[in-house]
């Protein structure tokens, strides 16, 4: 990152420096590798110790559970605190012009020609039900087994062609077609995970989850997943934040730039056999039954998001049907008959947008010339993934190091399309189809932005405070405007039936004052899923929208602050508009400066770990300092503090207010 001037117009009077461009040899918010690797040993040993005797003697046992097929896999991870085991399976059903990303490629509108090409081996990921025929003719060269997984998985290997599949067949071309990928089966997928960002990974896909509620196998038997001591009508895990959800929130916050992608799931409508039909249920083993369970969604089809997929940090994905030659209107978008919906049981929205998960036709490992075509959340997963690490890649090249992940899906989530019945989110669709050429070019419009101003913000919210930015409009226009962070991992209730407490720890607001008007954020009501969504505080996500039509002609004020204390003191967060934004109000600032500086020095000049800032006031004044970088886009503002006439000097090493 190349810094080019410091200033400090937010109050007056008010001291600006003009320096030369300054090195900065750092993040201000960096990985936290001790903390990762801890993490990635700690979750280990928990998957170790659920796969303990018990565990082998469940997989020695006539009936261990579920039977895998050719294009589904199936397996039996660990057996829980609870002594449940908990089974991993892959979320397809027995793309790119949908959410724009042939738009993003050469030759598409948005002109910009993203083909991945840039991806560093390391940063793009995925984890599945087994090994990627990594030598496939869409894969070649550019997709890696990185742990010794050697049972080819057809899932695995469609998943990785619908992330960077070459387009040999041109019908099976991945989004990042010129991508690098780092390939995991899903046995140690936390603790893996953790490692590998601790080394720089920057986006993962995940097209799996827990069977959760009703599932039937490829040998044609139903069996019911819920936990009989909890309830015997619902399975719990529909909509629960598990201690699986909390492993990958933890990592999340300490690898402030991986973004985790995760599919919604496939349980909506699954109804199993019937009323009084033959399944298995576990009562310490699987027993055979013909007692009755709910329909996975009851009768509604909402609260069937499960497990992992409601951790807060990640971006959940839900499938639609194919929309050939793209979006038009909210009309076209239909909901496939399978796709999880929320909402989560504190209310949260998920899944957090839609993509194309039907009939997707990719590579498989039958040979290194096959190909299928298959449904599922599994499928829209990789479709999103695989096109955000098209924007994660543009963001790196024009800004000259990677997003933040809440920056990334903050984006992602605040340029989709219009999706569902009424404005605004639901708990079908998210915020909406993923529009990856609008992201891109936002990215874009943010890199040409004017000195001074930005579309992202990537900003620190200190304990107690309130900062403020302005948006300049010069003819009516409509906003959007989105605030994300990543939130520190919540505490998992106890296991229940649609425990209503909160996750989210640090609760963040936003609000647009529009001349005497202030407006509020999306808020859903999760008593009332079907709802439209109406204006209010959100206490809930940890992603906030603001949407204003024909805002008028002048300067308008944005506020982000914060309820009760937040923990650790502080919280960056990411805000993105989709009109610029300034650290200070143009329509208030003095001409001149109402207090002069001088004998300013910067030294060392270019920076090398840190530097000190020297200047003279000729009187009093209130002194801040806003940092921008080469392009004149705002990296960080400290606080105003008040200084005596007389020389001072400023240390600074690159790291934010909150010592990071």
């Amino acid at each position: 990152m190349r810094l080019r001037s410091l200033a400090a117009p937010a109050l007056t009077p008010a001291l600006g420096l003009l320096l030369g461009p300054l090195t900065l040899s750092a993040p201000a918010h960096a990985t936290n590798v001790p903390a990762l690797q801890r993490l990635a040993a700690e979750l280990a040993a928990r998957r170790d110790a659920g796969r303990g005797p018990a565990f082998q003697a469940l997989l020695a046992s006539p009936r261990p559970g579920p039977v895998g097929a050719a294009d589904r896999d199936v397996q039996i991870l660990y057996l829980d605190a609870r002594g449940f085991p908990r089974t991993y399976a892959t979320d397809n059903e027995m793309a790119a012009e949908t959410v724009s990303t042939d738009e993003a490629h050469p030759g598409g509108s948005s002109g910009l020609g993203l083909t991945g090409s840039t991806t560093v081996p390391g940063e793009l990921a995925i984890w599945d039900g087994g090994a990627v025929r990594t030598s496939h003719q869409e894969l070649t060269g550019r997709a890696s087994q990185e742990d010794g997984a050697s049972s080819f998985s057809n899932h695995a290997t469609h998943v990785s062609g619908t992330m960077i599949g070459e387009g040999v067949d041109p019908t099976a071309k991945g989004m990042s077609y010129e991508g690098e990928l780092h390939c995991y089966d899903w046995n140690s997928d936390d603790s893996e995970m953790a490692s590998a960002a601790a080394q720089g990974l920057l986006i993962s896909n995940h097209s799996y989850g827990f069977i959760t509620g009703w599932y039937q196998d490829s040998q044609g038997d139903w069996y019911w997943y819920g936990d009989l001591d909890v309830d015997s009508s619902e399975d719990y895990g529909f909509g629960y934040y598990d201690s699986n959800a909390q492993a990958w929130d933890a990592i999340s916050f300490n690898a402030p730039n991986y973004l985790i992608v995760g599919s919604a799931g496939n349980d909506r409508n699954d109804f199993g056999p019937g009323p009084g039909g033959t399944h298995y249920h576990w009562d310490g083993s699987w027993v055979q039954s013909n007692d009755s369970h709910d329909a996975d969604g009851g009768a509604t089809g909402y609260d069937t998001v499960a497990w992992l997929k409601n951790a807060k940090n990640i971006l959940s994905v839900g499938a639609i049907n194919d929309i050939p030659g793209g979006w038009t209107s909210a009309g076209d978008v239909v909901m496939s008959t399978f796709s999880g919906w929320g909402p989560t049981d504190d209310g949260r929205i998920k899944p957090d947008l839609v993509a194309n998960g039907v009939g997707l036709r990719s590579s498989i490992a039958s040979s290194n010339t096959s190909y299928a075509s298959y449904s599922g959340t599994s499928m829209a997963s990789p479709n999103a993934s695989g096109s955000a690490n098209l924007v994660a890649q543009h963001w790196k090249v024009t800004h000259g190091g990677p997003a933040r992940a809440a920056t990334l899906k903050t984006i992602l989530c605040s340029t989709t399309d219009e999706a569902g019945p009424d404005p605004g989110p639901d708990y079908m669709h998210g915020w909406g189809l993923l529009n990856t050429a609008s992201a891109a070019l936002l990215v874009q419009a943010d890199a040409d932005a004017a000195a001074g101003t930005s579309h992202v913000i990537e900003g620190t919210l200190a304990n107690g405070a309130t900062d403020e930015y302005f948006v300049t409009i010069d003819s009516p226009t409509d906003v959007r405007l989105g605030l994300g962070w990543t939130d520190p991992a919540g505490t998992p209730p106890a296991p229940a039936l649609d425990p209503p407490d909160a996750m989210l720890v640090n609760d963040l607001d936003v609000e647009f004052e529009v001349v005497d008007v202030v407006y509020q954020p999306w808020v859903l009501d999760p008593s009332n899923p079907s709802a439209a969504a109406t204006n209010g505080r959100n206490f809930r996500d940890n992603l906030e929208q603001i949407e204003v039509a024909l805002v008028p002609a002048g300067v308008h004020r944005i506020r982000v602050y914060h309820q009760g204390t937040l923990a650790n003191g502080s919280q960056d967060y990411s805000l993105v508009c989709s009109a610029p934004m300034s650290l200070t109000n143009p329509s208030t600032a003095a001409p001149e400066r109402a207090a002069n500086a001088s004998d300013t020095r910067v030294a060392p000049n270019p920076f090398a770990g840190e530097t000190s800032i020297s200047f003279t006031l000729e009187r009093e004044a209130a002194v801040a300092t806003a940092i921008f970088d080469v392009a004149g886009r705002l990296v960080r503002a400290t606080s105003a503090e008040r200084l005596a006439a007389g020389p001072h000097r400023h240390d600074w090493d690159g790291r934010d207010e909150s010592g990071r």
